[in-house]
């Protein structure tokens, strides 16, 4: 399968907020193998790609970390708190090289 129509619940970045639904490319060359079940709930990791019939197109494959939502607890906590005001970020590191 090459799209998987996807209903959205939450849009947390990237999409606005009222996106009811969308193509996810499910890529097949993905080397992780991701499959997305009819009926099952997913967090998605994606980069917003064009408008297809209307319906904006999401690439969520190469190892996106887009997972079934039952094993992405930890990772909905974060953006829950981040909305409600109860989390911030930080962004650390080094140059390696110019």
């Amino acid at each position: 399968m090459r799209f998987a129509r996807v209903w959205v619940d939450r849009v947390y970045q990237g999409l606005t907020p009222d996106t009811a639904h969308v193509l996810v490319d499910a890529d097949p060359s993905d080397p992780c193998g991701q499959v997305y079940a009819v009926g099952e709930e997913y967090l998605f990791f994606a980069v917003p790609g064009p408008i297809h019939r209307a319906v904006p197109v999401v690439y969520a494959g190469l190892c996106s970390g887009s997972r079934p939502v039952n094993s992405a607890q930890e990772d909905l906590r974060f953006p829950e708190r981040y909305r409600n005001g109860g989390a911030r970020t930080r962004i650390f590191g080094k140059t390696l090289q110019w």
